[in-house]
């Protein structure tokens, strides 16, 4: 298992695999609306696969900005690393575990939370352990199980989805676009003629939808000189 140091650097450990993949971060946009209506231009150029819809759980940590989830029963941990003028989001995969997870994953969603990781040598922990043992203790932590439809599109060649969310109780339609140049994701906003300032990615969208307070900061872009 990879130390949070090496997880910090990008290194994504996935205890179902022999060997640990270097990733590359991804520029992000992502808005949410009630309803969202893209230009006729839009149906020109989408790639529709099969629609697919699953389950996902958040949890939030309302001390910080990185993304920690649970899907198709495993841990997903992303960090945003920088956020630039132009809108987009850098974020980094940095850890993708199966249950249970060992020290080092439970170390890492810690880390990103921004919370202290149980003391002492630490037994693999289920999904209920974590949720049990680390996420309920700690009052800065949340649960947010939502419903997710999606289709993938590739706009300008830039690659995306569109997707509706349900949480509390509620629909949000989301569009969202990646990828590892950040001039394709502006590309295909241009083309959409969508905002590139009216980012927001997931973890900072089901706060405010959910009215949960938010401490967290973005990092900023390392100023020049």
């Amino acid at each position: 298992m990879a130390s949070p140091s090496e997880l910090k650097r990008g290194v994504v450990s996935d205890v179902s695999a022999t060997a640990d993949d270097r990733v590359v971060p991804r520029w992000e946009w992502r808005a949410f609306e009630r309803s969202f209506v893209l230009p006729p231009s839009a149906a020109e150029v989408e790639r529709f696969d099969a629609p697919v819809e699953r389950d996902e759980t958040y949890l939030l940590s309302l001390l910080s900005p990185h993304s920690v989830k649970i899907r198709d029963g495993r841990l997903d941990i992303k960090r945003l690393e920088r956020s630039e003028a132009h809108g987009l989001e850098l974020w980094r995969p940095v850890l993708r575990a199966a249950f249970p997870v060992e020290a080092g994953a439970l170390a890492a969603g810690c880390d990103a939370w921004g919370v202290p990781g149980p003391a002492g040598d630490t037994p693999a922990h289920s999904l209920a352990d974590l949720v049990r043992n680390v996420v309920v203790p700690h009052r800065q932590l949340r649960i947010v199980t939502l419903t997710k439809r999606r289709l993938p599109i590739t706009v300008a060649g830039c690659r995306g989805e569109r997707a509706q969310i349900t949480v509390g109780g509620h629909h949000w339609n989301t569009v969202v676009f990646e990828d590892a140049d950040p001039g394709r994701v502006l590309a295909a906003l241009a083309e959409l003629k969508l905002d590139p300032a009216a980012n927001e990615n997931f973890p900072r969208a089901l706060k405010r939808i959910l009215g949960l307070p938010d401490h967290a900061s973005s990092p900023a872009a390392p100023r020049a000189g």
